[in-house]
């Protein structure tokens, strides 16, 4: 601007070439922001299956090598002998179904 309040020949150009820079500067740092939400929310549910699946994994090892649980299964089978039966008795109780032998 001059001193009299006219703009000098071309200012209002480049006056309108910034703002629409910064609108489009703007705009593509919303899609880069919006884009890395994306991106963090699909890594986060890899991360989380991943996780349930280790978990299950080491839930069916434990579960088919006995691991823990060795003490009660020497004991069942050590109670049984050859061609014996079991036979379990349940009945209702205040606190719900009891199983005995």
């Amino acid at each position: 601007m001059t001193a009299n309040g006219n703009a000098a020949p071309g200012a209002a150009l480049y006056e309108t070439i910034i703002a629409n820079l910064r609108a489009a500067l703007a705009f593509v740092a919303k899609i880069a922001i919006a884009g890395l939400l994306v991106v963090a929310a699909g890594l986060l549910a890899m991360v989380t299956a991943v996780f349930g699946l280790v978990i299950a994994g080491i839930a069916v090892l434990l579960r088919f090598t006995g691991w823990g649980r060795a003490g009660m299964a020497t004991r069942r089978t050590a109670d049984r002998q050859d061609g014996d039966t079991i036979t379990l008795e349940a009945h209702r109780t205040a606190h719900g179904w009891t199983v005995e032998r």
